[in-house]
């Protein structure tokens, strides 16, 4: 009886959420359904619920980041047993693609374009897009920031704080921060 009455409670919660989560997102857009992920115990669900494919067996912690997601998630793909941890800051302009059993760490960043938008050097960097591909096995450790266009090969391990330009061959390790002058910008 008590395990039956759950099941009503549960179903009967999924259902009103559901509708909250529908009007959210015609009162506020995507815009809207991005602070409900931020805030929500169950942002699996509600990615889900908006066009990303998540696999079986992947976790999806609370206080995911979401960022210039079009209309929808469909441009978040995740494979079986993945985890993406807390705070983890996903930027959708393209697709994201995990591959199984891999990890985006605590404070992660997956950058998918460059837009420096109306600023005096946006004329020297063009807005720039692309996929991220982080391939089977891979771990982006804490607070690691893979940028556009970029794959992370299979079991490979992405160190605390890295930041990672160039796609990365399978099985290795990648660390360090990249914080030197390349160019000088004409005035």
């Amino acid at each position: 009886m008590f395990n039956i009455l759950r099941k009503l409670i549960r179903a009967i919660y999924r259902h009103v959420y559901g509708i909250y989560l529908d009007i959210t997102y015609s009162l506020y857009g995507i815009e809207g359904i991005n602070r409900v992920v931020l805030r929500t115990r169950r942002p699996k669900y509600v990615l889900t619920k908006f066009g990303a494919k998540i696999g079986e067996g992947t976790i999806v912690y609370s206080q995911i980041v979401i960022h210039a997601a079009k209309k929808d998630y469909s441009n978040l793909i995740v494979g079986k047993k993945c985890r993406l941890m807390r705070c983890c800051f996903l930027d959708l302009s393209e697709r994201i693609e995990l591959a199984d059993t891999a990890i985006i760490g605590i404070g992660a960043r997956v950058i998918t374009h460059v837009n420096f938008g109306d600023s005096a050097v946006k004329e020297h960097y063009p807005v720039d897009y692309g996929a991220v591909t982080i391939e089977k096995g891979a771990i982006l450790s804490v607070g690691s920031t893979v940028l556009h266009g970029v794959t992370i090969g299979e079991y490979s391990i992405i160190g605390a704080d890295t930041l990672v330009i160039r796609n990365v061959p399978p099985n290795s390790v990648v660390i360090g921060k990249l914080a030197r002058v390349v160019k000088k910008i004409k005035s």
